[in-house]
């Protein structure tokens, strides 16, 4: 399938009427990024060199083959230098304009043949242009500058020439220059010298960059941009802040920047009228990339992660590449491009379609394609899922039958493992009782509060601390252990995540007499996005949902807040339904926790834990989650009703109106056998 095609499905268009020309490329309204109208999201490649090459050598135009194959693996979109690197690569453009500009045209004609968009990066190098003039590299802070005058010109004659092109997707700045300001050690990185290139022969202090240098020169290319092209988007081209970055630039110290610092300067290094918020990400930097999403949210600018990759080959190399990928997918980032297709020059980080690295434009292309199918969905689809819940028959629904104890349970535990002491606790238990527990998988889960780790960071910090339990068990390695999804945004739209379609995929393998258990220890999102991806799993699980409601009066708890459009599904819904609704007494003094320091890694762990908070060592704090694990191990220490399942209002007031058909409750556990049970798998284990 070409990038033609894959457009074609990708990018929602949403009519309104009849047919409304729309702005060439990409734009940005209200903060979102569009394409024809629609809000867009694509992940590409950088394609460095792709007029480079044939700048330095006019028979080379191997770029044409480079877009084919771009468009046989289904990627949309290839960032480029649209100039040279060295100001030597600028004497084409000083002598001979007409012959410059056809060897760029033959690029972009290239991409327009093969359906392949373009975000061409114009002044890449930061010393090129002032090299070029004559002047020191400061004068990027300088309007009145030959350096802006030059900057002003080629714009001018780029934008205005490729103004028209479908090809053009946006403009940018150029490579990273943000980088490059305030060092504390700016002399010891002054721009490379090498004559025979086009660089003078010596540098001085006056090719040091500030902050503010670079800010003025992004706002006045961002200006310029905006007098020939009056839509398409312009980005800056910087990669993500350093780690000290308001430290330099305020005290010149690399000491670490706080979360509100970084958001300033992210925030400050692309300036109006740029209006997308651009970052490049690798290694530890991935970390701090939910920080930026909050940021650019935070600004209405989309963010540009204009590069992104692992270099390296092997396993592990590949595992952190689909990691990174996955994030860029989870935090629904707009624009991404890997680093670089067809770069020979860096052997550890290109990659070629017949490469040892080519799995990586597959994955790419699968990514384009579970956005396409997240962001597709228009109106009709959206009303047709709606219409497909609402015809099933929640009284229609099974009443769950907790097997004996001595029977073995399939479970998929979803917990928000890092929100609080009670879910590592549970999920000690459970892998505690491998005799019950046949256990699929864990799902990490989102939660909102004011801990560090809250909101967008929740998930992969949820992900993380389930690895840490395994650790410590000593089962590293032993069980999938899956990222979910953010909240709903709408109440009949499932958020994607590879762990609602581990879920989706589970159960679908599961059968009516032999049911997957979906233990949720958190937010219900996870739950309700596979609903309603398949609903037809509701004949193939038993949802075994954790929260203490004020019953029955109303719905209310952490895990309910955290997500109440799938809150209310999961009541509202045919699916087979526990609801664990006790568990505030389960408290432990430290006393008792000590005790289960003595019993091996895990031991220790788990009671340690406890110093993490004041609140997790006063004897009143309750265990919560750990009940539901101990009750399914033993449906003898809890005490079950089966209930007419109610309505849940918006305000989470229970309306028992008799249409929701019935499910189990769990309304009391016995807390000492609970401890004790937890306590005699600890020393077991520990033999």
């Amino acid at each position: 399938m070409t990038v033609s095609s894959w457009l074609g499905v990708l990018i929602v268009t949403i009519a309104a009427g009849g047919p409304a020309p729309h702005p060439p490329g990409l734009s940005v309204r209200a903060g979102v990024l569009l394409r024809e109208g629609a809000p867009c999201r694509a992940v590409g490649v950088n394609y460095f060199d792709a007029f480079a090459r044939t700048l330095k050598d006019p028979g080379d135009t191997s770029y044409e083959a480079g877009f084919r194959v771009l468009a046989e693996h289904g990627i949309p979109f290839a960032r480029f230098m649209c100039g040279g690197f060295w100001p030597a690569d600028m004497k084409l453009y000083q002598q001979d304009r007409t012959q410059y500009f056809q060897r760029l045209d033959g690029v972009i004609r290239a991409a327009e043949k093969h359906g392949v968009g373009l975000v061409p990066s114009l002044f890449w190098h930061m010393a090129t242009v002032p090299d070029l003039v004559g002047e020191p590299c400061d004068q990027w802070g300088n309007p009145a500058s030959q350096t802006h005058a030059f900057m002003r010109t080629y714009v001018r004659e780029v934008v205005t020439r490729y103004l028209d092109s479908p090809a053009i997707w946006g403009w940018e700045f150029g490579n990273e220059y943000n980088l490059l300001a305030d060092l504390p050690n700016a002399k010891e990185h002054l721009p490379k010298i090498v004559p025979t290139l086009g660089t003078p022969a010596t540098r001085s202090e006056r090719d040091i960059l500030t902050h503010a240098m670079i800010r003025t020169a992004l706002r006045e290319f961002a200006k310029e941009v905006r007098r020939y092209d009056r839509t398409r988007m312009i980005g800056t081209g910087n990669s993500i802040p350093r780690p000290s970055a308001w430290h330099q630039m305020h005290e010149g110290t690399w000491k670490k920047d706080g979360p509100e610092q970084f958001a300033r300067m992210l925030a400050d290094d692309n300036p109006d009228p740029a209006d997308t918020l651009s970052v490049h990400v690798y290694e530890e930097a991935a970390e701090r990339l939910a920080e930026a999403a909050h940021v650019a949210k935070s600004c209405g600018k989309p963010l540009f992660v204009g590069e992104f990759g692992v270099q390296g080959e092997g396993p592990e190399a590949r595992k952190q590449f689909q990691s990174l990928l996955r994030r860029i997918e989870e935090l629904q980032v707009p624009l991404a491009a890997l680093w670089v297709f067809d770069y020979p020059r860096q052997s550890e980080w290109a990659v070629q379609p017949d490469g040892s690295r080519s799995y990586q434009l597959t994955a790419i292309a699968e990514a384009n394609r579970r956005m396409q199918h997240a962001a597709s969905a228009p109106a009709d689809s959206y009303r047709d899922r709606r219409e497909q819940i609402l015809k099933r028959d929640p009284k229609a629904r099974r009443v769950p039958v907790i097997p004996p104890k001595d029977r073995q349970i399939r479970v998929i535990i979803d917990s928000d493992a890092r929100n609080e002491i009670d879910d590592i606790w549970a999920l000690a238990l459970a892998l505690l009782a491998p005799e019950r527990f046949r256990i699929e998988g864990f799902v990490a889960a989102n939660f909102d509060n004011s801990r560090p780790e809250a909101g967008l960071d929740s998930i992969e910090a949820s992900r993380k601390e389930i690895e840490t339990i395994l650790q410590e068990a000593g089962l590293a390695g032993r069980y999938p252990v899956l990222r979910g999804a953010p909240p709903l945004r709408y109440q009949y739209e499932p958020s994607e995540s590879e762990g609602v379609d581990f879920i989706v995929e589970k159960a679908m393998a599961s059968t009516p007499e032999d049911p997957l258990w979906v233990v949720g220890l958190g937010a219900a999102t996870d739950i309700a996005s596979a609903y309603l991806k398949e609903p037809r799993i509701a004949e193939r699980i038993v949802v075994f949902w954790h929260f203490r409601t004020r019953w029955p009066e109303k719905c209310w708890n952490f895990n309910v807040i955290g997500d109440v459009r799938a809150a209310r599904l999961v009541f509202h819904s045919d699916l087979s339904f526990v609801l664990f609704d006790t568990g505030t007494h389960l408290s432990c003094p430290m006393s008792e926790s000590r005790q289960f320091a003595a019993c091996g890694e895990l031991g220790r762990y788990l009671h340690q834990y406890r110093y993490e908070s004041a609140w997790y060592q006063d004897p009143k704090k309750g265990f919560y989650d750990l009940g539901d694990i101990a009750a399914l191990i033993d449906p003898d220490l809890a005490s079950w009703e089966v209930v007419q399942c109610p309505d849940v209002d918006w305000d989470l007031a229970y309306k028992f109106n008799g249409t929701k058909g019935p499910i189990l409750r769990c309304y009391d556990i016995d807390r000492d056998r609970t401890f004790e049970l937890f306590q005699r798998k600890l020393q077991m284990m520990s033999q």
